[in-house]
């Protein structure tokens, strides 16, 4: 499929939507290895990134009539949930945060680039409203192809911690004002992970703790291999 072919798929999602977005949510709960690696939305949820209230925003890809992928981002404003309290942004920056939400591609479509391409729609289109600084996103630490694809879009491992349901995230961060320019910084660390220990236990977490940021990933069975980028100058 080509450029131009899969941009004439990718449409603005509606609250007429909403059957076939929970459908496909369902169908791809269903296929993951861990019910812990993604955190789903409810109906409510998708109203609000279905543009309720100007409060988000989500994008469709549509083959044959049949809704094979979507995306969604959400503005949290000053409420709790905003990612930006978690990385201790400063009070002016907190309303310029957008949260990066659930993105799902259909197993059957999958290798085609979609996620890349949905990413890239939702950074131009938030980029173009002007208001907003900041991409944030939770990704689990067990969902390798994730953090992978976030990572190569330019965001970075900022933090740790425990959030939905008590399970382990990181917390993912671009800004935009940035681009994909990383701060200069002050060492750069290579660190494995074993999987099968305690997150908190590890090196990353100390690292990210203080102040390091991850910028890439490579796998090798059940270690993963990050590069970090100390504190910069």
């Amino acid at each position: 499929m080509s450029k131009e072919e899969k941009n004439e798929n990718l449409i603005v999602l509606k609250l007429e939507h909403l059957p076939a977005i929970m459908k496909l949510q369902e169908e791809i709960l269903a296929s993951l290895p861990s019910s812990d690696l993604y955190a789903p939305f409810s109906s409510h949820d998708f109203s609000r990134a279905l543009g309720e209230q100007d409060q988000g925003f989500s994008l469709g890809v549509f083959v044959a009539e049949r809704l094979i992928a979507f995306a969604c981002v959400l503005f949290p404003g000053e409420g709790e949930d905003n990612l930006g309290y978690d990385l201790a942004f400063p009070a002016e920056e907190i309303r310029r945060v957008a949260h990066l939400e659930e993105a799902f591609v259909h197993p059957l479509y999958r290798g085609q680039k979609w996620q890349q391409q949905l990413f890239g729609e939702r950074r131009a289109r938030i980029q173009a409203m002007g208001r907003y600084r900041h991409l944030c996103t939770t990704i689990s630490p067990f969902n390798y192809y994730s953090i992978k694809n976030a990572l190569a879009q330019g965001l970075v491992i900022k933090k740790l911690k425990r959030k939905y349901n008590n399970q382990w995230r990181f917390i993912l961060h671009q800004d935009l004002q940035m681009g994909h320019v990383l701060p200069v910084p002050s060492s750069l660390t290579k660190v494995v992970v074993d999987q099968r220990k305690k997150l908190e236990e590890t090196r990353l977490a100390l690292l990210l703790e203080q102040g390091s940021i991850a910028t890439e990933v490579s796998r090798d069975d059940d270690h993963y291999t990050f590069t970090l980028l100390g504190k910069h100058r």
